[in-house]
């Protein structure tokens, strides 16, 4: 039996080479993926609550004032881009976003 060519025995080495090469530039680029997208929301995470912390320092003495100041610090926000709520002392939704439900989060740990 004659052995295989080395063309042949070329071919396949380089079809292969790419083969992993390929499959080792798709792992990164999901796994790049998933990090930038959870920066991202993270960064989304921390922008949110610098601007509403400023709201919830009156929470207890005054709600209305909660209420109008988070009002102010959050028009610049995209209301889409995160769903969020801020209670009041007494339990009820003081202020929310536009896509966030009007009833209470449900918290699951």
């Amino acid at each position: 039996m004659m052995g295989r060519s080395l063309v042949s025995r070329l071919i396949w080495l380089l079809a292969s080479t790419m083969a992993v090469l390929w499959l080792l530039g798709s792992v990164t680029a999901g796994l790049l993926t998933v990090f930038e997208v959870n920066e991202r929301l993270d960064n989304a995470l921390v922008e949110i609550a610098q601007r509403l912390l400023p709201a919830t320092a009156d929470a207890l003495s005054a709600p209305q004032v909660m209420d109008d100041r988070a009002r102010q610090l959050v028009l610049t926000l995209n209301s889409k881009a995160l769903a969020y709520q801020i209670m009041a002392p007494n339990g009820w939704v003081a202020l929310r976003s536009e896509n966030a439900p009007a009833a209470p989060f449900t918290t699951a740990f």
